[in-house]
């Protein structure tokens, strides 16, 4: 999987996700509405009922109450009624301030039956009603309470929640989309500083080459005897200019990886002659420090489906490093075997090695391992990043075992070709 379609996977999911999470909270609130519905609806219930009780136990204020439902018309029950009612309303308020009921509402007594009763339930949402007829004994007289403010109440008992939670998804959306147009603003800036780079990289070819060719023409002109010191300059011109021109290609080659890499375009590749060939791209570093290669194919059908030239490039930088970090008396070991369906490549050495701590980033683009104030030692830290690039696609792995002072294993396993 490329790096665009993992980056637009994990975008794409974490958007989702924050979808999820506002319509789980969206449902989270409006179950609580429902549970605060319920809830109140409970409390009204027990309060009431504790009214009516209370009103039971108080005779003479049943008898008024009673007296002023059958006479509604003289004075003197329009000031009784007045008065008990006063005394119904403090019943009520009472109770429903010992259920954290706080809130305005107003209530009626009534004789009705029980579908005149059902009806106004049914059109009144904020309405509740309580049973007086033991209390009164008279049957079909009600309790009716009305909460015109109910839904506002509710609110706030779930406002605090609600706020915090529109609070969460509003942060959590605000530093999703932060971030990613952080992430897309630093891409663009890493996507032009690799193209400066590439770009960079091309123009210094020419030079290189007219170096190269001004170099090797004094080199071999015969009409001037060049004195010793000026050919030993020619020949550190021409040293150093192949090693910028290897570190050019190291570049180019990335570049090239990480751009234009099509699998479309694989062949079969025989492992023995990538090795063999990545054996004498090194030979004259080998000779230099006086080093040895012992290579051992004990695999059959050791065919690969992939691009010869980069599996190549990939373990001449193996080798490579394993004789630019040698500590003399260089012995270089190279062993191919099979395994189920897959090409191990073991390439040991027993050179300086590499701490546990700087293992998980050997890998990454541009790291080195730190070596104080010693630079003898050239490198961008691109060699195997590019390894590690290549093996990847190729379906393969890379694997090291190390530690300091005593070398270095690379492990690299790459699937035999299925037309093998």
């Amino acid at each position: 999987m490329n790096k665009k379609k993992l980056h637009f996977i994990l975008i794409s999911s974490t958007f989702i996700f924050l979808l999820l999470l506002l319509y789980i909270q969206i449902n989270q609130l409006i179950e609580t509405a429902e549970t605060e519905k319920r809830h109140f609806a409970q409390s009204v219930k027990l309060s009431l009922s504790l009214a009516a009780e209370q009103m039971s136990r108080d005779r003479k204020m049943c008898r008024n109450v009673q007296f002023c439902l059958l006479d509604t018309q003289s004075f003197h029950t329009q000031e009784l009624k007045k008065l008990e009612w006063h005394r119904v309303d403090s019943i009520i308020k009472n109770n429903l301030i010992q259920y954290n009921l706080d809130l305005a509402y107003d209530f009626e007594i009534i004789n009705a039956s029980a579908n005149d009763l059902k009806t106004r339930q049914d059109t009144c949402e904020v309405c509740y009603s309580e049973s007086l007829e033991i209390a009164l004994q008279q049957s079909g007289t009600v309790l009716i309470v009305r909460f015109p403010e109910k839904s506002m109440f509710i609110i706030k008992r779930i406002g605090p929640m609600f706020i915090s939670s529109i609070m969460l998804i509003f942060l959590v959306t605000a530093s999703f989309i932060l971030t990613l147009s952080l992430y897309l603003r630093e891409k663009m800036l890493a996507d032009r500083i690799k193209d400066f780079i590439n770009n960079m990289v091309h123009e210094f070819k020419t030079p290189l080459a007219s170096i190269g060719f001004a170099n090797h023409r004094i080199q071999n002109n015969k009409e001037i005897e060049l004195p010793n010191k000026l050919i030993k300059y020619t020949e550190i011109i021409d040293s150093e200019k192949n090693k910028l021109e290897e570190q050019i290609g190291n570049i180019l080659d990335l570049a090239l990886l990480e751009s234009s890499f099509r699998p479309s375009d694989f062949s079969e590749v025989d492992i023995k002659t990538v090795i063999e060939e990545a054996i004498n791209s090194v030979t004259l570093c080998i000779s230099d420090k006086n080093g040895s290669i012992d290579f051992q194919n004990k695999a059959t059908g050791a065919i690969v489906l992939g691009s010869k030239a980069h599996l190549i490039n990939a373990f001449s930088n193996l080798l490579d490093n394993a004789c630019k970090y040698s500590n003399g008396d260089l012995k270089i070991s190279i062993r191919i075997s099979n395994l189920y369906k897959e090409i191990l490549v073991e390439i040991a050495d027993n050179g300086i090695g590499i701490s546990s701590k700087h293992q998980k980033y050997i890998f990454e683009k541009y790291y080195r391992v730190p070596t104080g104030n010693v630079h003898n030692i050239k490198g961008y830290g691109i060699g195997l990043s590019y390894v590690n690039e290549v093996v990847k696609m190729h379906h393969g792995k890379i694997e090291l075992k190390s530690s300091e002072g005593n070398g270095s294993v690379f492990s690299v396993y790459l699937p035999i070709s299925k037309e093998k």
